[in-house]
């Protein structure tokens, strides 16, 4: 448990950017900070960076004028409401040992009382303390029990003034978000936020990582990785090893070895069998709207094609939206070229009808150029020479 109640120790360096850090003290100014970001975004990376900077600005002050930390790394088997609430109270332990030792008890008595006069004893003892407390929450994602998710929509709109609760995240909690956004009880950090600037990209290949690069070479780098941070830094240790840095950077794609195990483990394995084929078969387009998913993957109905793509959004899953009616999307290019890859390598003997399926719709569109691209992919000459004609 000990290895669970501090932040993990990383390199700084990823996330040495005022910017991020000055946006997360606006964390003690709102009940909640949601950081919920794709895969290797950057997200614990930065808390720590933020904690770490936090302390040294307030070595000097007086004690009780410091905020509290508390940090709580979860896993799967986290899931369990008596482990999640006597974990979270362990926690609090670390920087305010006086708090929740009544919650605790009546946590493990073998007639425990509701979650909710639990937590309300808990928080009544934290807002006695008249102590500023942040309590960090990292990988929320893992939790997927119903019952501790109702039991942290207690807990947040029972908050006393002195606690602010930030969850760092992959996918959206199923908590309320549109209306602690309305209410302006929420400062949210997302992918968009977390990505390197070009300047950032450079700074970091250059030296933290120490590549020998041309400001061209690292200009590619930024564009092809859109500024994602473990795309920066896969492709930073498979340069390395190369010796015509310039020639690999042209031909950096979704298909290298170090980028589509991390896809593979870190992000597909995961998930459920249903949203993995999702994201395969679909990632044959560069942009798609429920229709076109629908046609591509003999889904039953739109509405639950559109049901997938808006799950693929709030998970996180390096979808770009390109509209603000939740009608058209498109993958992130490395992303949707692994995905790509992982589809030739799985199910190669899919591929040419999915590419059919795709020329299909868009010939009923009259998008012939598209079409009769997809057609010739497949291969299908008859269908490609037709679509011509």
């Amino acid at each position: 448990l000990s290895s669970k109640l501090a932040p993990p120790r990383l390199p700084l360096s990823l996330v040495e950017r005022s910017r991020l850090l000055n946006e997360l003290d606006a964390a003690r100014t709102h009940p909640l900070t949601l950081i919920s970001a794709s895969a290797g975004s950057g997200k614990t990376t930065l808390l720590s960076a933020w904690v770490a900077s936090s302390r040294e600005e307030r070595r000097g002050q007086a004690a009780e004028r410091e905020p509290a930390l508390a940090w709580l790394s979860l896993e799967a088997l986290d899931n369990d409401p008596i482990r999640f609430w006597a974990s979270v109270i362990a926690a609090l332990h670390t920087c305010l040992p006086r708090v929740g030792k009544t919650a605790l008890a009546m946590v493990h008595s073998q007639e425990a009382p509701p979650l909710s006069i639990i937590l309300t004893n808990l928080l009544d003892e934290i807002g006695r303390m008249h102590k500023e407390l942040i309590l960090i929450l990292d990988d929320y994602h893992v939790i997927e029990d119903h019952f501790i998710h109702e039991a942290m929509l207690f807990l947040i709109d029972h908050l006393p003034p002195t606690l602010h609760l930030v969850l760092a995240t992959r996918t959206d909690p199923e908590l309320p978000l549109s209306r602690f956004r309305v209410r302006g009880q929420m400062v949210e950090v997302r992918s968009s936020d977390l990505r390197f600037t070009q300047e950032e990209a450079t700074s970091f290949l250059l030296q933290r990582m120490g590549l020998p690069l041309s400001e061209e070479d690292a200009v590619t780098l930024h564009q092809r990785t859109e500024g994602w941070i473990a795309g920066l830094q896969l492709a930073a240790l498979s340069l390395r090893k190369r010796q015509d840095l310039s020639g690999w950077v042209s031909d950096f794609a979704g298909s290298s070895r170090y980028l589509l195990d991390y896809v593979q483990q870190d992000i597909l394995a995961p998930l459920p069998d249903p949203l993995q084929h999702f994201l395969l078969q679909t990632s044959l387009v560069t942009r798609m709207n429920a229709a076109l998913c629908q046609a591509i993957t003999a889904g039953p109905t739109l509405q639950k094609s559109q049901e997938m793509l808006e799950e693929v959004e709030r998970a996180n899953l390096f979808v770009v939206p390109l509209d603000e009616h939740r009608q058209w999307y498109r993958y992130h290019d490395l992303f949707r070229e692994a995905l790509r890859a992982r589809l030739h390598a799985a199910q190669p003997e899919l591929v040419s009808l999915l590419h059919i399926r795709a020329a299909r719709w868009y010939e009923t569109q009259s998008e012939w150029r598209e079409a009769i691209a997809h057609a010739l992919t497949a291969p299908d000459y008859p269908l490609a020479a037709s679509l011509m004609e």
